[in-house]
């Protein structure tokens, strides 16, 4: 049973009696058009190379627990320089030498796990690591080989700003009912006065959040706005991404929250507040994200994700970011959200625009109160629109814009409330392809123009077979980029 329908508190009677067969079952020939038309979207919607069908989060590698530090320059032959290399210019080396008085030294841990008590016993200098109020202070970068662990459990790491306090991971970092975050102490202010410790994770490596809090890390320079996990091209492309499992998390103040580059997460149960530019920003990485909840982003977007990257979000949460609650410009990939609430956006509610084929499933959400569209579209983007309520939207609810003059956005839209909003449900350039079936539409008044732009002129016959014969549509644009209807094959529908 499908249907099309349309409500709006100043209707009249002689428009409900008109558009009484909206609310009548819709009887679905075999091989009709309709039914093509859903076999198009269950393709979309479960598709093999879909992000639904990742793997489970990895498991944590057995290790020693007898890992060995020694102090030792961060520059040398024999490990190579290329992992401190990205932070030679961002003020790293700056601060580090306003604290020491030789060439700049790190941790370096090797041969298994440590935990910090181990380590300040093995260090033995508190001008590296001591204890300091209910935790640990460090005052040094820690580079956590790639046959070694950093284990942070049950106590706060305090990571001395005008010391040059960073962790750099090429092996295993677990931060488990822990906190990571930043102390400055009294002292006067160095001339790098932006620097914020952070955390740095290369290819191979693995970082484990458990019951973690991790708080005003970050600043904004490449590769040092927060938790990072990045491959470098120093690397060799067989080893395996930088990867993160975070549980029960807090990401607070951070510059950003997540920044992934080349890299994978799975995140569940997890905040994201107040971070400055992002909370998650991804290229070229897969992510997955359940149960969590991003709010007030001050600067940017609650989630940005380019390049050819896959997502996957579900029962998730965002709320009050400055721009977008989801942003990918220059993307090509895949993403998938389900079940969440996207809501009180500075900008769009969702604002794609792809440079290359890509996918978009948003099903059973929520996409209210944005100042701008809830979703704005543009680029090669087949997007499958089911089952969503669309609600008090500053601007149309779904908008399209055009690169060039063909359409290039599919839209199928199957079982959406699209609520009130201050202007029309749909605007915007030609799409290749727009395919509606058993919506429901909230009018304010009947005089009231549901679309614009490209459809515009189509919109009494839309209204026609949505509305009054109850009919499901299917328009392609043909060869003069004109949109024209398809047969849908049921019997009474054009």
């Amino acid at each position: 049973m499908s249907y099309n329908r349309i409500t709006g508190a100043k209707a009249s009677q002689g428009l409900r009696a008109t558009l009484a067969g909206a609310l009548l079952a819709l009887l679905l020939a075999p091989g009709s058009g309709h039914a093509d038309l859903m076999a198009d979207i269950a393709a979309l919607s479960t598709s093999t190379d879909s992000p639904l069908n990742w793997p489970e989060p990895p498991q944590p590698r057995s290790r020693s627990s007898r890992g060995q530090a020694t102090i030792a320059p961060l520059f040398s032959s024999e490990q190579g320089s290329w992992p401190f290399e990205p932070f030679t210019h961002n003020g790293l080396f700056a601060v580090i030498a306003n604290y020491q008085q030789q060439h700049p030294r790190g941790v370096h841990l090797r041969g298994g796990n440590v935990d910090l008590a181990t380590l300040q016993r093995q260090l033995g200098d508190s001008r590296v690591l001591r204890p300091h109020k209910d935790g640990y202070l460090l005052s040094y970068p820690v580079v956590i080989g790639a046959d070694a662990g950093l284990i942070v459990q049950d106590t706060t790491l305090y990571l001395d700003i005008y010391a040059g306090a960073a962790i750099i991971n090429r092996g295993d970092l677990t931060v488990r009912d822990a906190t990571v975050t930043v102390w400055q102490g009294q002292r006067p202010r160095t001339r790098i006065a932006q620097y914020r410790p952070f955390i740095t994770g290369w290819a191979g490596s693995r970082t484990w959040l458990d019951g973690a809090v991790l708080d005003r890390l970050g600043y904004d320079a490449h590769l040092s706005r927060g938790l990072t996990l990045a491959r470098s091209q120093a690397q060799s492309a067989n080893l395996p991404p930088a990867r993160l499992v975070a549980r029960h998390s807090r990401f607070d103040n951070l510059s950003s929250g997540l920044e992934l580059r080349q890299g994978e997460a799975w995140i569940s149960d997890s905040e994201f507040h107040r971070n400055r530019h992002y909370g998650i920003d991804a290229i070229d990485s897969r992510l997955r994200v359940r149960t969590s909840e991003f709010r007030d982003t001050r600067l940017n977007s609650s989630l940005r994700v380019q390049g050819n990257s896959r997502l996957r979000v579900a029962d998730t949460l965002f709320a009050g970011a400055h721009k977008s609650a989801l942003e990918s410009p220059g993307f090509s990939g895949e993403l998938t959200l389900l079940r969440s609430v996207i809501g009180d956006s500075g900008s769009h509610g969702l604002a794609l625009s792809a440079n290359g084929p890509a996918r978009l499933r948003l099903a059973d959400s929520v996409v209210a109160g944005n100042q701008l569209s809830g979703v704005q579209l543009q680029g090669p983007i087949q997007a499958t629109l089911t089952g969503n309520r669309f609600r008090h939207n500053r601007r149309p609810a779904l908008r399209v814009d055009a690169r060039q003059p063909a359409g290039e956005v599919e839209l199928l839209l199957w079982r959406n409330h699209i609520g009130r909003s201050d202007q029309a449900m749909l605007t915007g350039a030609a799409l290749a392809r727009l395919a509606m079936a058993d919506n429901q539409l909230e009018l304010a008044t009947i005089e009231y123009d549901w679309l614009q732009g490209y459809l515009a002129p189509l919109q009494s016959e839309l209204a026609q077979q949505l509305f009054r014969h109850g009919c499901p549509v299917d328009i392609r644009a043909d060869e003069h980029n004109r949109p024209r209807f398809q047969a849908t094959g049921r019997r009474g529908c054009p």
